[in-house]
């Protein structure tokens, strides 16, 4: 079958679930404020964020950023099926400790991903929902295995940072957690547009290596991350800014491929294919400098 385009979220908006793994990296962090940024630049409703590692002090580091953004409320969910990314605390906890009362007293709303997805897309019109991925795709496959028909008619798209492009590099996001990787590519019965590996590693993001802002808790996640360094590469906020952009001045696509995964080792095979569901973004020959600079800035607007 042939696939539809991909549409942004500023052309048609739609309710967006964002599927992070807060913790092991601090791109994340950026990328949610690039999500707050053109949430409120074109006015799409942030559904719901879903933390895909069993940690909860990235459910703190949520519910901080939500609140410093100045964000509408919105659902926060966490992966609680298994343990997973437990150990991953280079910034989330100190981060939660200091700005997160509520996740410290246990007053902080959190729901099973799981269940969030599912509620999310039972009450949602068909067709209406994008998902972002900017982390591993354990709490996505198992809501794809518990409600397949929700994901069928309910999602209208998905991006996600993972993957590399051409065939090389195993990906993080991709070998971390095989299995559900390569369900999740099995599965998918809609458009899905890969940042791949190769889109974030071009250039660095965030804040600058002079600057001292303790009591913002964006520039205190990068600080503490980077060990001073104050910036990071960029892989996460890409996906979210093409999410609500689309290709713009800054990206083309590449046609539409196969993406088999191999759940033993993540390894990933990369065919063209004119009726597959995959793109890959690639920067525009000489935005990449322009880019760094339009993706920082919504980093050190709030």
């Amino acid at each position: 079958m042939k696939y539809p385009e991909f549409e942004p979220l500023f052309s048609s908006p739609c309710q967006l679930i964002l599927d992070t793994d807060i913790g092991p990296d601090c791109d994340d962090v950026g990328a949610i404020a690039v999500l707050y940024h053109m949430q409120k630049k074109y006015g799409f409703e942030v559904a719901a964020i879903i933390n895909c590692t069993s940690n909860r002090y990235g459910c703190g580091v949520l519910d901080v950023l939500r609140r410093y953004c100045g964000a509408p409320e919105h659902a926060i969910g966490l992966y609680t099926k298994a343990p997973f990314l437990e150990d991953c605390v280079k910034y989330n906890k100190e981060v939660s400790e200091k700005f997160s009362p509520a996740l410290m007293d246990g007053t902080l709303p959190i729901t099973d991903s799981t269940e969030l997805y599912g509620k999310i897309l039972s009450e949602a019109a068909d067709k209406s929902v994008v998902i972002c991925t900017i982390g591993q795709f354990n709490a996505l496959a198992d809501a794809m295995k518990t409600y397949p028909e929700l994901f069928q008619t309910k999602v209208r798209s998905m991006v996600s940072m993972a993957g590399q492009y051409p065939e090389g590099k195993r990906e993080y996001n991709v070998y971390c957690d095989a299995q559900s990787a390569a369900y999740v590519f099995d599965h998918v019965t809609f458009p899905v547009v890969f940042s791949g590996f190769e889109v974030g590693i071009a250039f660095r993001t965030g804040f600058t290596p002079e600057s001292n802002l303790p009591d913002n808790p964006l520039w205190l996640s990068y600080h503490l991350y980077t060990n001073g360094q104050n910036a990071n590469a960029s892989f996460d906020l890409t996906a979210v800014q093409f999410a609500a952009e689309g290709c713009g001045d800054f990206y083309d696509l590449t046609d539409p491929v196969d993406v088999v995964v191999d759940p033993t080792d993540g390894s990933e095979t990369i065919t063209p294919n004119p009726d597959a569901p995959f793109r890959f973004m690639k920067i525009r020959e000489g935005r990449t400098e322009a880019l760094a600079s339009y993706l920082s800035a919504m980093v050190r607007e709030f």
